[in-house]
């Protein structure tokens, strides 16, 4: 295998069709590697798993339209420890295969750090095992075998990363499992080194502050956007579209193999690792535990109608993510060596060839002749790096891993409304405490009467009281003392009389025998 270290290109251009979902990138990336000549490399982390083509949004066969495509469903689905590291490791020797054979590599997908990791040689490191006389590894060594791992939640996994990497913790959030997961298998497989120290180290070789040196000298990038209405509206028809297809039969299908094969080796449902992190999975769970009558019903309508809104919502959540991570990555974590990025705009479908594909195939073909592009690049601007700071906000009960997140948080109007909440709230149970409580109690035993509910409990807790009470249980008890007596002497004058009765008949029977 080609030595991902030291593997580089100084002059073979490469071109990157990124975007976020539904905006077209397959289309486009068919249309242009039949113009160019090219081959389609994919860089979408759920469409390298077998089967699942309907649910992961593979390309059909008349989509693909003949054009080579290389990583797609070449990993089982039920290997849960493929990492961007091995997609990696076999995405660099496919771009030396298509470049070998003079044509060019057109590396497609919406799966950001899978694309960051082929563009840049520092993302991510690789584990290098040492021996280590760490002692805190040798003691957590058990602790962080998969089997433990796999019982954590993800918070719980935030706590053992916290212990293990304190660095690399305050840049993640508790709810970021898959990334925490990563860094402490980092840990354990370079048998005790932090993440947070091998990327410093790796930036101190390289002279870079972030992502070090470009793997590609010749790299142009196309970002493929589209209005927010717009893209709903796409989203929204692609989800009908797939369950259309057959998506439920086909998640069915895999998630009775799937439990029958957690069943035999005692696993449970991980939706943060492997083909189960596809949108859809976690959406249709529920729905899929259902029997076919329980379908059927009310009920069951009702699970499915809230599955396909979950999903709809899922999708547009992780488009907005998309986005937002390649402005940032791309266009505001910038340094020298950074490429530029070419926008095509995806909204209106019927000026697509105009505004989609002839914009792009001028932009390739002067990047291929070393020509001026004639087309402006989006514009670039510095940010300075994120503090990473931890902060909970015990009232919103929410957590934040970014300084500036958390100053955004205690300026907005949600937080602010929560904060007069409960102290509206605490200024009720405050009043409630300071203000009198009126009942009315009479205590028969000291003869008083009270309106006030704390007057009354202080009275039963009071001397007075008490010593009230226990007088008042003597004389109680005389009285029903005084009133047993009579009742006793009477039946003992009764038994004393009985008694004097059966002396005398004994004494006139001893008369007549001695008389006798």
């Amino acid at each position: 295998m080609t030595s991902v270290t030291n593997f580089r290109y100084t002059a073979s251009p490469i071109i990157i069709i990124l975007g976020a979902t539904a905006v077209g990138k397959t289309k486009l990336s068919v249309y242009l590697s039949k113009r160019f000549n090219g081959e389609i490399i994919n860089a979408d982390s759920m469409q390298i798993y077998e089967g699942l083509d309907i649910a992961t949004a593979k390309p059909t066969i008349e989509e693909r339209d003949n054009v080579p495509h290389h990583l797609f469903s070449y990993v089982n689905p039920l290997d849960r420890s493929h990492t961007v590291v091995d997609y990696r490791n076999d995405a660099l020797p496919i771009v030396e295969s298509v470049l070998s054979r003079s044509h060019l590599p057109f590396i497609v997908g919406g799966t950001n750090y899978y694309i960051e990791s082929l563009l840049f040689h520092l993302n991510p490191p690789e584990p290098v095992t040492e021996s280590s006389s760490n002692e805190q590894f040798s003691s957590l060594a058990s602790d962080l075998s998969d089997e433990n791992l796999s019982k954590l939640t993800s918070v719980q996994l935030h706590e053992l990363l916290a212990k293990i990497d304190k660095p690399t913790s305050i840049r993640k959030h508790p709810n970021e499992e898959r990334k925490i997961r990563r860094a402490i298998e980092f840990y354990r497989e370079s048998g005790g080194i932090p993440l947070s120290e091998a990327l410093k180290k790796q930036h101190a070789e390289s002279g870079f502050s972030y992502r070090g040196t470009f793997r590609f000298q010749r790299c142009c990038l196309l970002w493929l956007t589209c209005q927010k209405e717009e893209l709903e509206n796409r989203i929204n028809n692609r989800v009908k579209s797939m369950l259309d297809r057959g998506l439920i039969d086909e998640l069915s299908k895999f998630h009775d193999e799937y439990n029958q094969t957690c069943k035999e080796s005692e696993q449970s449902y991980d939706y943060t690792r492997g083909v189960f992190q596809a949108i859809g999975f976690k959406e249709f769970h529920d729905y899929l535990l259902l029997s076919e009558d329980e379908r059927k019903s009310e009920h069951g309508e009702k699970v499915f109608a809230n599955a396909i809104e979950r999903l709809k919502l899922s999708t547009r959540q992780y488009s907005k993510y998309q986005e937002k991570w390649l402005r940032m990555r791309l266009l505001q974590r910038v340094e020298e060596h950074s490429p530029d990025v070419y926008e095509l705009d995806t909204t209106n479908l019927s000026s697509w060839t105009e505004n989609v594909e002839q914009r792009a195939e001028a932009i390739i073909d002067a990047f291929l002749k070393n020509e001026t592009i004639p087309f402006d690049a989006l514009p670039k601007k510095q940010i300075d790096e994120p503090v990473y700071e931890q902060n909970t906000c015990s009232t919103c009960d929410r957590v934040f891993h970014l300084k500036s997140q958390w100053n955004d948080h205690l300026k907005s109007k949600q937080h602010k409304r929560m904060v007069r909440s409960t102290d509206r709230a605490t200024f009720r149970r405050k009043l409630d405490n300071a203000l009198p409580s009126y009942e009315q109690n009479t205590c028969s035993t000291c003869d008083r009467v009270f309106h006030l509910k704390s007057q009354w409990n202080d009275h039963l807790k009071s001397k007075q009281h008490k010593r009230m009470v226990r007088s008042t249980d003597r004389a109680t008890f005389r009285r029903k003392l005084d009133n047993a007596l009579p009742s006793l002497m009477n039946t003992l004058n009764i038994l004393e009389k009985k008694k004097m009765s059966e002396n005398e008949e004994e004494s006139d029977e001893f008369d007549i025998d001695k008389e006798i």
